[in-house]
């Protein structure tokens, strides 16, 4: 894993360990002081995962880099508050996933984090600050609703997420999420 070799080089050897919950692998990180749960990464045969707020008693912050990436059967995923960074291609290839609905943590998105999750049909995402990588909906045809800050309404932001066209008319406004 990818994820194994960062560790060591930002954290140290003690600073990360991997365990497993159900489908889920997880790392617990400690940075400044504070250790974190980091997902690393998923069964490719998962069809619904509900990844819990705490493991181990610590926090879950972070879904690694390609964490999901080719789950072909994920349909369902459920992220509780307190993920605040959704890595890298986190679930490009996932051909069956239909929504997705972040927390209000989640500050972060990274690029291609849903590349061709061709089935893909809306999006929430309620923080008004999120960052959202590029290319981050290229090739998600099926979409048919996104919730999202309004600052990404410009036509140049849409393009660098992989919107064009036609997928340029899904973004709601803000106002429109329930709290």
């Amino acid at each position: 894993h990818c994820w194994w070799l960062l560790c060591l080089l930002l954290w140290g050897s003690s600073g990360c360990k991997e365990s497993r919950h159900g489908p889920l692998s997880y790392a617990l990180t400690t940075r400044n002081g504070d250790t974190e749960v980091m997902i690393t990464m998923c069964e490719r045969d998962a069809k619904e995962v509900e990844i819990p707020s705490n493991l181990d008693g610590y926090p879950v912050t972070q879904i690694w880099d390609g964490a999901f990436n080719a789950c072909t059967q994920l349909t369902q995923i459920t992220i509780p508050e307190g993920v605040v960074r959704v890595g890298e291609g986190a679930f490009m290839a996932c051909p069956s996933l239909k929504s997705i609905a972040f927390p209000q943590t989640t500050t972060s998105i990274g690029g291609a984090a849903f590349m061709n999750c061709s089935r893909l049909e809306a999006v929430t995402i309620p923080n008004l600050e999120v960052h959202l990588g590029p290319e981050t909906f290229r090739g998600c045809h099926a979409l048919k609703e996104v919730r999202v800050a309004q600052r990404y309404h410009a036509k140049s932001e849409l393009h660098r997420l992989g919107l064009r066209g036609r997928f340029a008319e899904v973004f709601e406004s803000p106002r429109s999420i329930p709290q």
